[in-house]
């Protein structure tokens, strides 16, 4: 039992108060008084007036009126402070929640984040979450301010008159019966709104990504129809739980006025026998609401709790995936690349397989100190999948890879990283400055070593063309920049890392002539004195390669300089000659 607790989403979801537990615990106790409190005060003032009515003393009614001024006077000066305990510690909470999630889903593996949409993993960080917030906020304090209410006034009318206090039981507990019916079905329609506002989620991060192409390619009809009809889908289920909630609403509402009529009747039958005076029904009725209030909100509560649970429940399935495996292994980083005595790299009969689809078959690399390996080979044939195996974005099926001769997964990730320098063929510019972007490539960097870098990229000279030079807002994703711009930008970064092992992801593949030429000149200058290995589209960028491989459907069928895989008149020799005949045409 205790172990199914601590499995609940709902309790686990608390953890996350932490350091907040003590103002949280004293907001929610004390807020959850206030209800009973207000109850009490108006019972014990109001029956005082009112035996003070029907006997005629002004004495009296003063008192009650004193009184009930006095706790409400009180209540004034409390309840500011409660409500900041609670509010300021539930908000501390959910951005505790946020800031852990968000870290979490930075270390989730690249193969999860490949094959999932960015757009509902953005939807879990703030729909969802701020869903999630209502089960340990608000709804919990409507549940607990009628619960210390309903006890509280049990008590009190137990103490006024017992068999008023069981009746009064008897009746809100029929409350919670008609509630619970509704908790299953609205369940299943609050898990399916937020998937839906997932779906919605990841349509419009589709649009705003892919606005140039939906444009070009006249798709806006199209993307209006996709999100007017997930957009009906969301309305629709939403007046399901409307309908669903307002039926609850009319039980809970026919079910509170019969009880109120059905005890104030059997109470005029008590003062009839004279077995109850009528100061004392005022005082009860006063009080009863506090009971009614509470079968009424507990089955409130149950039915309301299912739309925050499907937040919750999307939040704990992200943070129940396994980060990326790491070890706890230190290596002395300087003593490795010195003591290094074989090849800087080595791939050793490795194979790797998407799913069912077969990648690598046994494949040797080996990559020698300031040697630069050019890899070509057909789409899809797994170039780019080498890259990602010595990264540690996926874990190899069989065989090893070495770095400075020790195998990759003795050193952390952050270790193994640190070695490497990788420049994809689309590179990601930041939201902010140039001088930003370049920084990303060592942590306090200055705008010294920044500049120094984009010098040796040669992009200090389009740079300080710009308007604003160095503080040039690049735009999301560099929008505000060319495809070569970006590039050299990204080569910066990649120079003021200043990694020992370079990776180069078809860097000039997707360029111009002239953009290609000047980000080659970049290239050319942060492979001197670096391990390199490139991914090669264009075959005329590699043809100074100390050696090239071929990867064809797994395998490494020939290896070469550039002149001797001509000599062979094989697959490079055929790739070539392709190119050469295209520019030619």
């Amino acid at each position: 039992m205790l172990k199914k607790l601590k499995n609940n989403n709902l309790f686990r979801i608390t953890k996350f108060l932490k350091k907040n537990w003590p103002l949280y615990s004293i907001g929610l106790i004390g807020l959850s008084f206030i209800n009973f409190i207000c109850n009490f005060f108006s019972a014990v003032g109001i029956k005082a007036m009112t035996d003070a009515l029907l006997s005629k003393d002004m004495n009296a009614l003063m008192k009650g009126i004193i009184f009930m001024a006095t706790g409400f006077g009180i209540l004034v000066i409390i309840i500011p402070f409660l409500s900041y305990a609670f509010d300021s510690s539930i908000k501390k909470t959910t951005g505790e929640i946020r800031r852990i999630l968000f870290f979490h889903i930075e270390k989730l593996p690249v193969k999860y984040i490949e094959n999932n949409h960015s757009g509902d993993l953005i939807s879990r960080l703030t729909n969802d979450v701020q869903t999630a917030e209502n089960a340990y906020g608000n709804q919990l304090l409507m549940v607990m301010m009628p619960i210390v209410s309903g006890m509280g006034s049990i008590i009190v009318i137990f103490y006024i008159d017992w068999r008023m206090a069981i009746l009064g039981v008897i009746i809100g507990a029929s409350t919670i019966i008609s509630n619970t019916i509704f908790i299953k079905p609205l369940k299943k329609v609050s898990d399916k709104i937020q998937d839906l506002l997932s779906s919605l989620n990841q349509n419009l991060t589709d649009t705003l990504g892919g606005i140039q192409v939906i444009k070009s390619f006249n798709l806006l009809g199209l993307m209006e129809k996709k999100f007017k009809m997930n957009n009906e889908d969301i309305r629709k289920w939403s007046i399901n739980r409307v309908i669903k909630n307002s039926f609850l609403n009319g039980i809970n509402s026919f079910l509170g006025n019969m009880s109120f009529i059905g005890i104030y009747v059997i109470g005029i039958v008590f003062i009839i026998n004279n077995t109850l005076t009528f100061g004392k029904l005022i005082a009860i009725i006063q009080m009863l609401n506090g009971v009614m209030w509470m079968f009424n909100s507990l089955g409130v509560f149950l039915t309301q709790l299912q739309s925050s649970l499907a937040g919750i429940d999307r939040i704990f399935e992200i943070l129940d995936i396994k980060e990326e495996e790491t070890t706890v292994t230190l290596n002395n980083l300087e003593n490795v690349e010195r003591d290094a005595q074989d090849g800087i790299i080595e791939f050793e009969n490795i194979k790797f397989a998407y799913e069912e689809t077969n990648v690598l078959n046994s494949v040797n690399i080996e990559v020698g100190k300031n040697e630069v390996i050019a890899i070509v080979g057909s789409s899809g044939g797994g170039k780019s999948t080498l890259f990602k195996l010595l990264l540690k974005f996926y874990n190899i099926k069989e065989g090893c890879i070495k770095v400075f001769g020790k195998d990759i997964n003795t050193f952390s990730l952050e270790e193994l990283r640190s070695l490497i320098a990788y420049v994809p063929q689309d590179n990601y510019l930041f939201s902010g400055t140039i001088a930003d972007n370049i920084s990303y490539g060592k942590e306090n960097a200055t705008l010294e070593q920044v500049i120094e870098s984009a010098k040796s990229a040669n992009a200090h000279e389009f740079i300080m063309t710009l308007s604003s030079g160095y503080g040039t807002e690049v735009g999301e994703r560099g929008a505000h920049l060319s495809g070569g711009q970006r590039q050299r930008i990204a080569i910066a970064r990649a120079i003021l890392k200043n990694a020992p092992i370079l990776l180069l992801d078809e860097a000039t593949s997707s360029l111009d002539s002239e953009s290609e030429d000047a980000v080659q000149k970049a290239l050319d200058i942060i492979m001197k004195g670096r391990s390199t290995m490139v991914v090669a589209h264009r075959l005329s960028t590699i043809q100074h390669a100390d050696k090239i491989l071929v990867l064809d459907n797994g395998i490494i069928p020939e290896v070469g300089d550039h002149e001797t895989l001509l000599n062979i008149n094989g697959i490079y020799s055929r790739l070539y000659n392709l190119q050469f005949e295209g520019k030619q045409a």
